[in-house]
């Protein structure tokens, strides 16, 4: 006999059990001993108070925690508009409990949850892509690590206006990334907790350009020691910069710049895709060549996915968000995964300007629901999935229309891990 899976909030009474949970799903991120797991629960426990974004959720068979995830309910620039979605993380499953279709359950109820309260798109990082492209996920841009020297950086004329960052500077901090995010397709809102606890980690640092008592922008930042027995040999690694402009962006590089007597290598993972420009050597490692003469300047992974789970919503919310091409298209979409997205809509657009209508149609597209994601996103062009046979349309014709409706000129850039 199947059980009937129950899904709720974690209570307060709850938390160890969760967080035991988590352990076990993910033993080389959270150690199992007693002190490990103390700290753990206190972790969880402030979040829960603190972190306006994140409430973690479980899921239960015959009163069993068989499953558990955290939900976030983030704000995301979406197209120059400022737009709920909803994140999901940390999802784990009881050892016992694998191929029970727990994790199936969660997809479902995430979906349905954010569906219901008003999102039209989720997101979250995948421990698996494939997974969750049969989810309907559709891909985010990639993530690419830069592994340079610090010379190779630009060197600007000053430095003048950097300082160190600490705890006491977390609002401006706060202040600074949400006003570059509202600027940057993409980006997702952060709240002041997350920025606090950065500095909870001894080994961050953070160095910033203030001006006038106002902070333009920052870096995060840690040293980790080379893997050889010299304790003078160490890199940089950068988890995030944020400038709101190119003066500040030039000082902060120069910052970079200017350890080279100390650093090895700077590493850097960034959707920015074009970051190597900026370097007067782009060579990831020196001595590897890529057949047959090429040079290896970064490398590159699959991150971010994301999903729509309300089209018509999506249409209808977001009305001038899209390209300037007139046309009305009717789209089907093939989602197996969540029932309510397997149609079809019929959407006029203007100058940018949409919504879903009942009108006659010029053109029909028609795609599954992760690659509709994708270009919704802007992560890919409409004409890049006909090529590879990812989509189709009814008249050629109209090929160019479709692409420049949905194409952004710039991929979603997201810092915000979870």
């Amino acid at each position: 006999m199947k059980l009937v899976s129950i899904i709720r909030k974690i209570e307060e009474e709850e938390i160890t059990e969760f967080t035991r949970l988590q352990s076990n799903a993910y033993p080389t991120f959270m150690a199992c001993d007693d002190e490990s797991m103390r700290k753990h629960v206190e972790k969880l426990t402030e979040a829960m108070e603190k972190n306006e974004y994140m409430t973690p959720y479980g899921i239960y068979r015959d009163e069993k925690l068989v499953g558990g995830m955290k939900f976030y309910d983030f704000n995301m620039n979406f197209r120059s508009n400022l737009i709920k979605v909803g994140g999901l993380g940390s999802v784990a499953v009881n050892l016992i409990n694998k191929k029970e279709h727990v994790a199936k359950e969660i997809l479902k109820y995430f979906m349905k949850h954010y569906s219901d309260n008003g999102c039209n798109i989720v997101t979250l990082y995948p421990f698996r892509p494939d997974f969750y492209k049969r989810m309907g996920f559709g891909y985010g841009t990639k993530v690419n690590q830069f592994r340079v020297k610090p010379e190779s950086l630009p060197k600007g004329t000053s430095k003048k206006n950097i300082v160190y960052l600490d705890e006491s500077n977390s609002m401006q901090i706060l202040e600074c990334y949400n006003k570059v995010a509202s600027n940057i397709h993409g980006m997702i809102e952060k709240c002041l907790f997350m920025v606090q606890n950065v500095f909870k980690d001894p080994n961050s640092k953070t160095i910033g350009y203030m001006k006038d008592s106002k902070l333009f922008g920052y870096i995060t930042f840690k040293f980790k020691k080379e893997s050889s027995d010299n304790p003078f040999i160490y890199d940089i690694h950068l988890d995030e910069i944020i400038y709101e402009n190119n003066e500040v962006y030039n000082e902060l590089l120069t910052f970079l710049h200017t350890q080279l007597d100390q650093a090895r290598y700077i590493i850097y993972n960034t959707q920015e895709e074009n970051f190597h420009y900026l370097l007067s050597d782009p060579r990831y490692l020196p001595e590897t060549n890529m057949y047959p003469l090429s040079h290896e300047s970064n490398l590159q992974g699959v991150g971010i996915m994301y999903r729509v789970v309300n089209i018509e919503n999506l249409f209808n919310n977001n009305k001038g968000s899209f390209g300037k091409q007139d046309c009305t298209i009717k789209i089907n979409i093939t989602d197996s995964f969540f029932n309510e997205n397997n149609r079809s809509v019929v959407v006029s657009f203007k100058n940018g300007m949409c919504e879903v209508c009942d009108n006659s149609f010029e053109v029909e597209i028609s795609l599954d629901i992760s690659d509709f994601s994708s270009m919704v996103m802007g992560v890919i062009g409409f004409k890049k999935l006909i090529k590879f046979g990812l989509a189709t349309i009814s008249d050629e014709k109209y090929l160019d229309n479709v692409n420049g409706i949905f194409i952004f000129d710039e991929k979603p850039i997201c810092t915000v891990t979870f």
